[in-house]
């Protein structure tokens, strides 16, 4: 019943893996050359069994589609591995979905004790690559949610795809992962329905602990009260070479097409989505930005809530912390109250740098084609050509509507 093909390569005796250890997996010996084989959700459901460091050297590999019932009939799925910050009870190993696709996965938690939720709980100091989720449903109400893991923690994330939804009453929910801590995600997409309460992501909810996401991009529909993007709902990483366009909406502001909230730099990426809701800090790219932007560009439309709209920017809402904006653009429709700018809503103590606005503006008080305010802060070799209608307020300029101290040069 178990076959044994022996090779002797270099004059050596190898023993490989069509042989069926006593572990219930469909072949292999859990070793990077021969990783336990997964063939049916009974053996995928094993995976559990091997958390925790004392298997971090364990291998998984995935060798085809597997398909859960589908609704009414559908299996509630236990996530895999669970956050524990004093004893790290993730999964550590390396898991190989070998491109084949999970279908109908379905996670519905309703124990208030389970810290994060998706396929797996918690991947820590782990790799998982090369596996798609589609048609998924997860919901709870915890921190930490993502169709893939809830959370990641010093772990690569590399090719993995998901579509379906996502829905939590709590913080740090992604379409991807809900929270990303100092690991690296790259070249994953999303197109998910996600909704949430804070940090509130199309792929990642947030990016914490110098985490990196990569050419990586996201559709859908993001909603949530604070800090909600298109791609990343808060990001303390770095964003390089990748794109939203998801539409995203926010109760409270703090969202943008790309990301909500971000202090980490931004490289070579864009928005094309509609970003809408009501508070302050709404940008076409980032809604409130402490990073470095360069070389990006938004193209969805950007609307406030009239008189509830401040800090509205078709690239950014609120630009602060002596940073810098870098050939970037702007070309949506602008609306908002106060503080309402074609490139950035308001300015503070930041540079802008050969970047433009074709964007048309619209607002009440402090409106201009390229910044609705700004306040000790550089403009150089920038310039906008769209229209602003000030409707009824004070304070409006075809390139800054108020200026507070700073200069403007070329």
């Amino acid at each position: 019943d178990n076959p044994l093909l022996f090779i002797m390569p270099a004059n050596d005796l190898h023993l490989i893996a069509n042989f069926k250890d006593n572990t219930g997996f469909a072949a292999g010996f859990g070793m990077e050359e021969y990783p336990w084989e997964i063939t049916n959700i009974t053996q995928l459901n094993l995976v559990r069994e091997y958390t925790g460091s004392l298997h971090s050297d364990k291998h998984f590999r995935l060798m085809n589609d597997l398909w859960f019932l589908e609704p009414p009939h559908q299996e509630n799925w236990e996530p895999i591995g669970f956050y524990d910050p004093v004893t790290p009870s993730g999964f550590q190993g390396d898991f190989d979905g070998g491109n084949n696709t999970i279908h109908n996965l379905y996670v519905e938690i309703t124990d208030p004790l389970v810290s994060s939720i998706g396929l797996f709980g918690s991947i820590e100091n782990a790799t998982v690559k090369d596996i798609s989720i589609v048609n998924a449903s997860i919901s709870g109400y915890h921190n930490f949610a993502g169709i893939l893991a809830g959370i990641a923690e010093n772990s690569t994330i590399e090719n993995c795809h998901v579509q379906g939804e996502i829905s939590t009453t709590q913080r740090a929910v992604g379409g991807l992962i809900g929270n990303l801590y100092a690991g690296i995600t790259t070249g994953c997409t999303g197109n998910v329905y996600v909704t949430g309460d804070e940090d509130v992501g199309g792929l990642i909810g947030m990016i914490d602990g110098g985490g990196s996401v990569t050419e990586c991009h996201s559709n859908g529909m993001v909603s949530g009260t604070n800090y909600v993007g298109g791609l990343v709902g808060y990001s303390l990483g770095t964003v390089s070479a990748s794109y939203s366009g998801a539409q995203v909406w926010a109760e409270n502001g703090g969202a943008g097409g790309l990301i909500g909230q971000s202090a980490g730099d931004i490289f070579h990426s864009y928005a094309t989505g509609d970003v809408s809701g009501e508070g302050n800090g709404f940008g076409g790219l980032v809604g409130n930005s402490g990073s470095n932007i360069y070389n990006s560009y938004a193209t969805g439309n950007v609307t406030a809530t009239e008189n509830d709209g401040w800090y509205v920017g078709g690239l950014v809402g609120y630009q602060y912390y002596e940073r810098e904006v870098v050939n970037c653009y702007s070309s949506g429709t602008v609306a908002g109250y106060s503080f309402t700018g074609g490139l950035i809503g308001r300015l503070s103590t930041s540079h802008i740098l050969h970047s433009h606005s074709t964007s048309p503006v619209t607002g009440l008080y402090a409106v201009g084609a390229l910044v609705g305010r700004s306040y000790n802060a550089h403009i150089e070799k920038s310039y906008a050509l769209g229209i602003v209608m000030n409707y009824g307020g004070t304070r409006s300029g075809g390139l800054v509507g108020m200026m507070e101290g700073g200069e403007i040069n070329d």
